[in-house]
């Protein structure tokens, strides 16, 4: 969030928002939350961004039920830490939102820019800006896209799924003879057999 500015954030337009951010149970990410809060106070956006904290689960479930859209926008830290496919962003299309995001690491196998979200470049809050301004003007762009996101990680995430998928994979090439893939089938293995 360096450089965070009102003119960076609603890149020469106006856009009528209000922000929560959700979450800041690990250490590191509150001190986070600390030093994003002096710079949304620095930038005149305290009106505008509820900083909320963490939450019970059905408090989540009930304020992203109210959200138009989640944006989740990620970067490479200076040690070259990532993220692999946030699972924050698939609750997200789950409950059928667009989504905001950044097209780095696994980020860009989950969301299919311009159908399920927009991705963004790593650190560019114009971009973001720009993402934001484009759903907000557009209600049924944020539908269509919050559709075809729930559909995609309903069909292509599902865990259950996935893991019969795997436990095929290995049994056709030789794993067999380990034990622990010959339990019972679990419910999606039913569903597919």
């Amino acid at each position: 969030m360096r450089g965070l500015n009102r003119r960076d954030l609603v890149a020469g337009a106006v856009i009528v928002f209000l922000l929560g951010l959700l979450g800041g149970q690990q250490m590191h990410f509150g001190r986070l939350l600390t030093r994003a809060a002096a710079q949304i106070a620095a930038a005149g956006l305290s009106d505008k961004v509820l900083m909320l904290g963490p939450r019970p689960r059905p408090e989540v479930l009930r304020l992203v039920a109210e959200a138009d859209v989640m944006a989740l926008t990620s970067a490479q830290t200076r040690r070259g830490n990532r993220e692999g496919i946030p699972v924050a962003l698939m609750e997200g299309m789950a409950c059928g939102l667009p989504v905001v995001a950044s097209g780095i690491s696994g980020i860009p196998e989950l969301v299919d820019d311009g159908l399920t979200g927009i991705l963004t470049p790593p650190r560019d809050p114009v971009a973001v800006a720009d993402a934001l301004q484009k759903l907000a003007g557009d209600p049924e762009l944020r539908v269509r896209m919050g559709m075809r996101g729930r559909e995609k990680v309903c069909g292509e995430f599902d865990l259950h799924a996935n893991a019969a998928r795997l436990i095929e994979l290995f049994l056709s090439h030789g794993a067999e003879s380990d034990a622990t893939l010959r339990m019972a089938p679990s419910r999606a293995a039913q569903r597919t057999a």
